[in-house]
């Protein structure tokens, strides 16, 4: 079988697709700093539209979605997603040394998260009226579940009691509720540690977060947790999906009520890993170590 070769200076066809539709398929490279800003822009309530399009640009490019799948999904036009994926590219030098003088202590987190900031634009501004009263709010934080360091135990000994005498290794972030007193004292119980655990606040295995975390991340222990590092959340795999939900369905949508959000949850992630469900890129490239 014999492929013509493409005219010297045409842009044709090069391995099955331009050299344009190729570049459409490169996803640039993201810090994970430069992702949890992006989250928390994308999540602020008072987050303008024309921010959030162009922070839900950037981060699905970074995550791997070719350009014109981003214009297709957010029914916007292609312009604008090269436009705002070109302005990151063009600004990531400067991002990247904004980031390192941060990581000195010669500029605050709230400097720097303004510089990424004003990359996609201007300052957020308040959004659009709320869909419902206060009163609705409150009727349905009420009933809401709750994430308290009681809910927490609470998981992971139902967890641990599926199989209670297995090694357990948990993976978590940095939440207060992962490194809190009564979870110290579940593991103590449940790996029959049997030795005081010292007073929450003054002394002991329970003193302070540090201590806690300390014990609950001893190796020795059957059940014991690893803790990522701090500003890393694109370590883990879950928070890169907790991520696509929130930006792909609850910020889109409006809810009557939780049985209604779970009901479009559920709808979701089935629609998700029939259509959309690929392996997560890992595009975080680190510093080199110094000598």
């Amino acid at each position: 079988m014999f492929v013509e070769s493409p005219a010297a200076g045409s842009s044709a066809e090069v391995f099955g697709g331009s050299v344009t539709e190729n570049r459409e398929e490169t996803a640039f490279p993201m810090t994970g700093r430069q992702r949890d800003v992006l989250e928390q822009i994308n999540c602020r309530a008072t987050c303008e539209k024309r921010l959030w399009e162009r922070s839900e640009i950037v981060l699905l490019h970074a995550e791997g979605t070719p350009k014109r799948q981003i214009a297709e999904d957010m029914e916007i036009d292609i312009k604008t997603v090269r436009k705002w994926c070109g302005r990151w590219e063009e600004s990531r030098p400067g991002l990247r040394s904004a980031e390192e003088a941060e990581e000195k202590g010669e500029i605050s987190p709230a400097e720097y998260e303004k510089k990424v900031a004003e990359v996609l634009g201007d300052a957020p501004r308040p959004g659009a009226p709320h869909h419902f009263s206060p009163e609705q709010v409150v009727h349905v934080v009420a009933i809401g579940p709750t994430r308290t360091g009681d809910d927490y135990v609470r998981h992971i000994g139902q967890t641990v009691d599926t199989d209670p005498d297995a090694w357990w290794i948990f993976v978590t972030d940095n939440l207060s509720t992962h490194q809190s007193a009564s979870l110290v004292e579940l593991i103590a119980q449940r790996c029959s540690i049997d030795i005081f655990l010292g007073e929450k606040g003054y002394r002991g295995i329970l003193k302070s977060m540090k201590t806690r975390r300390e014990f609950l991340s001893d190796t020795s222990h059957r059940i014991h947790f690893v803790y990522t590092p701090k500003h890393a959340s694109w370590l883990s795999q879950i928070e890169i999906w907790f991520s696509t939900l929130s930006r792909r369905l609850i910020r889109r949508g409006n809810f009557s009520s939780l049985e209604h959000l779970r009901l479009r949850m559920s709808k979701f992630i089935s629609f998700f890993n029939e259509t959309m469900a690929r392996p997560f890129k890992w595009t975080y490239i680190g510093r080199p170590l110094a000598a």
